[in-house]
Formats: structure tokens, C-alpha cells, sequence
């Protein structure tokens, strides 16, 4: 059964289908909030907080027809408004490691871009499904995309430069 079909189940009152569907998307929720927040322990809170939206959205109204592209963008919304609330973005050093290198590129990029790279190159999201996810058009998906992979180019840069 696909995650369209378990999540009709789940809204007819399945509550192991909706569990069916959490099992199916648990991973990339969590890689879309791991990516988007300022660390691993915020990133499950937003997790497990997408998942319980979702729970309250099936009790008023079924699923869009794309399960995981909604699930997706519940899960964006919650890692905005987490990122809304935290701190600011840290100062890049020069003593980083690669990976520290990759997380400071990130932080420093606009909240939008971010999310349009971790979608498309972490999650593999199609662009029409990140538009959607996002709520923009097709075409500012892609040019989000390439602004941020500049972005990340010129970092990587920078940080090899050091």
C-alpha cells in the first residue's frame, strides 16, 4: 500500500495506519528538521511536533493527495517557526571542521534557500513537490536551489582558502 492509500485508511480512522504512515516518513521528517535546526535534540522535538499536527489535521479534514509531500510541509512550518524563535545565527570561525564547515554554510543562509537545498539535494524532493512544500512557484523552488548551492560553493571556498 502506498502512503496516498495509508493515509485515506489513517483518515478513515486507522490509527495503525496512521502509525503506518509515521513509520513510513519518520526519516525524512527528521532529515528535513535535522537539516533545518540548530541541533539534533531540537530537531526530534520538531519532529515528533509535525507528527502531532498531522494527527489534529486528520480529525478535521483528510490528506491532500501527495501524503509525504504534506507531512513535508507540516514539518517545514514547525522547523521555520523553531528557527524563528532560537537564537541567532552563529559567527562563522576559521577553525572548523568540514562538517561544522557545512552546518556554519547553512546557518548562514536565508530560511527559504535552506529549505529549498536541504528539500531538493538531502531529500531528494522533487522541485514541483518543494514548490509545494514551500508554497512558492515551480521556478523560485529551482532558483532557491541554485542560489543556494552558490552559496554553499563559495563557502567551500572560503573554508578550503583558511
Amino acid at each position: 500500500m502506498n502512503d496516498d492509500r495509508v493515509a485515506q485508511c489513517s483518515w478513515q480512522g486507522g490509527g495503525a495506519a496512521f502509525a503506518a504512515l509515521v513509520d513510513r516518513n519518520r526519516d525524512a521528517v527528521y532529515g528535513l528538521a535535522v537539516n533545518m535546526c540548530a541541533s539534533p535534540a531540537t530537531a526530534a522535538e520538531v519532529t515528533r511536533q509535525a507528527f502531532l499536527a498531522a494527527w489534529r489535521e486528520f480529525s478535521v479534514s483528510p490528506t491532500p493527495r501527495e501524503a509525504r509531500t504534506w507531512l513535508l510541509g507540516i514539518a517545514m512550518r514547525m522547523a521555520l517557526a523553531e528557527r524563528a524563535r532560537g537564537p541567532t545565527r552563529p559567527g562563522v570561525s576559521t577553525s572548523i571542521s568540514v562538517a561544522g564547515a557545512l552546518r556554519q554554510a547553512l546557518d548562514a543562509m536565508d530560511d527559504g534557500v535552506r529549505g529549498a537545498l536541504v528539500l531538493r539535494d538531502v531529500l531528494d524532493v522533487p522541485s514541483r513537490e518543494g514548490a509545494v512544500i514551500l508554497g512558492v512557484p515551480e521556478e523560485e523552488f529551482r532558483q532557491r536551489v541554485h542560489r543556494a548551492r552558490l552559496a554553499l560553493g563559495r563557502f567551500i571556498d572560503r573554508f578550503q582558502a583558511a
